[in-house]
């Protein structure tokens, strides 16, 4: 039957710009890059439906000479990224109607159902990675699905003397190393309140290299009443993360070894009362987007090499590096 998908594509608060413009606009080897992520939606097994949230207008003039196979729905965005979120996701319920209360929607045949929601700026993901990360999600067992991509897996796309890369920030846990992946999963009748409060933190945690941002999370944690034990975690995921970013091992391993991914999950889950968890991506281009002007040069100059490393990983042709 297939999962319903949603595209984040607006320019509203909480959105990035870069050349001060919606960077779902922005040319990538001749195509907007906008149109990568609808590619691989439109090729997945998986995805049945496809609803894209922005400026309606100017979303259908840029896709317009390209033909899709599978229904695309074009919806108005709200003023942030989470009320797109939230409306995209209602909309995928054809008997919705904007601004009606959601909870009129609990009896419709599929009130729970799960949909997919990614943003707009991945020009390497692929239909395999969508396909793979709905069949191996545990979609019955909870509402809320991060997608997250091993630092191993990212090591071929980082700078090098010699290369253009990425730097990425990652989450160090004890038993892995991880960084957020721009799709999860969602059941929108279930998530009234993740929806308005612990998503807009979550993606608040995206950029956690500007010390504000690191406050300012700390501050939101403070105001959910979570205990010393979620301070502790909290604290030790920050060190983790800026030893790792300095390339100090040793502080790294250390405070990395207090804190399991599993254990912040458990931990969080009564407090957020719902049920999320997160799920591991198969390949690289879930995690790999232009979230700046550099973003979209090195993908410019590196695209066609990637996307080589990106298909050997995918076939299992290529061992994943480890840390030198």
């Amino acid at each position: 039957m297939g999962i319903d998908a949603i595209v984040l594509a607006g320019d509203r608060k909480g959105a990035r710009l870069l050349y001060g413009t919606n960077k779902a606009f922005l040319m990538l080897k001749g195509k907007p890059l906008l149109s990568y992520v609808l590619r691989a939606l439109d090729a997945s097994e998986e995805i049945r439906s496809i609803h894209i949230v922005g400026p309606v207008e100017r979303v259908r003039e840029s896709l317009s000479e390209f033909q899709f196979r599978k229904p695309i729905s074009y919806i108005d965005q709200g003023e942030s990224i989470f009320q797109n979120l939230w409306y995209g996701s209602l909309h995928s319920f054809p008997e919705y109607v904007r601004g009606s209360d959601y909870r009129s929607l609990a009896g419709s045949k599929e009130a729970d159902k799960v949909v997919l929601a990614t943003t707009c700026d991945m020009p390497m993901l692929e239909p395999a990675e969508v396909d793979a990360f709905i069949r191996q999600s545990p979609i019955n067992d909870y509402d809320l699905i991060f997608g997250v991509t091993r630092k191993e897996m990212l090591l071929p796309f980082l700078h090098t003397p010699q290369t253009p890369g990425f730097s990425f920030a990652y989450f160090c846990f004890r038993d892995q190393i991880i960084r957020h992946s721009n799709v999860f999963l969602l059941r929108p009748l279930k998530l009234g309140f993740v929806m308005e409060e612990f998503i807009p933190m979550i993606y608040n945690f995206r950029y956690q290299k500007k010390w504000r941002n690191i406050f300012g999370s700390l501050g939101y944690i403070l105001s959910l009443g979570i205990g010393p034990r979620g301070i502790w975690y909290f604290l030790m995921l920050q060190l983790a993360k800026s030893a790792d970013l300095k390339g100090w091992g040793r502080i790294r391993e250390l405070a990395r070894k207090r804190v399991s991914l599993k254990a912040v999950l458990d931990y969080v889950n009564p407090i957020m009362q719902t049920r999320f968890t997160a799920q591991e991506t198969i390949g690289p281009g879930t995690a790999l987007d232009a979230d700046s002007e550099e973003d979209l040069a090195i993908f410019e100059q590196t695209y066609d090499r990637w996307k080589e490393i990106q298909k050997r990983i995918l076939e299992g042709e290529s061992p994943l590096l480890k840390e030198g």
